[in-house]
């Protein structure tokens, strides 16, 4: 997974590259460090270069699913995804599911019910309810789903530190420490049980 994502962000400066956007491919890795390169170390790759003010504008201009520099990366499916997080010992939660759902030809966020049972049953233990670009409705909605499939509703500011106006800061949204026991207790169980 690791070498289809550097795979994939090289194809992406290369991409750039034809476009005339000059980016060091030495420069990315170094600001992934230690961490998987993406698109957020290209988008940041730019903006230290200046050819955008804000790592938002490369995804918007270049980057972005219908960019001219996108490329496609290695995908499974959410529910091996969720197995695989299992096994591996880790308490799957999805995040953004009305993002999800407005970003794709599912529809709205009542037609998730299947998509989140099915995933339940593959593993999942959480859903973002909790976020700061959800309205009060939303979050209302997104609660009782949650209850009614018996996942934990869990949530946070998705700070990125990517210097984009606006951004949530840490703690600014969260979920309730109700969430937390939820999880902790949810780790505790045998894998066999979830």
């Amino acid at each position: 997974m690791r070498d289809g994502r550097k795979d994939r962000a090289r194809a992406m400066v290369d991409k750039l590259g034809e476009l005339g956007v000059n980016i060091s491919w030495e420069h990315v890795q170094e600001l992934a460090g230690d961490a998987a390169v993406g698109r957020p170390h290209i988008a940041q790759a730019m903006v230290d270069a200046g050819y955008v003010k804000y790592p938002k504008d490369a995804f918007d201009k270049y980057l972005g699913r219908n960019g001219p520099a996108y490329a496609e990366r290695f995908k499974l499916s959410p529910e091996d995804a969720v197995k695989m997080l299992v096994a591996n010992g880790a308490l799957p939660v999805m995040a953004h599911p009305t993002y999800s759902a407005a970003k794709s030809s599912r529809g709205e966020v009542d037609e998730l019910r299947d998509i989140l049972t099915k995933l339940k049953n593959a593993g999942l233990v959480g859903v973002e309810v909790y976020y700061g670009d959800y309205t009060p409705q939303q979050v209302e909605r997104l609660a009782k789903l949650a209850d009614e499939i018996g996942l934990v509703p869990c949530g946070g500011s998705d700070y990125h530190a990517s210097g984009n106006p606006g951004e949530p800061e840490p703690g600014a949204v969260g979920s309730p420490m109700s969430t937390y026991r939820r999880l902790l207790k949810a780790r505790r169980k045998p894998a066999a049980r979830r």
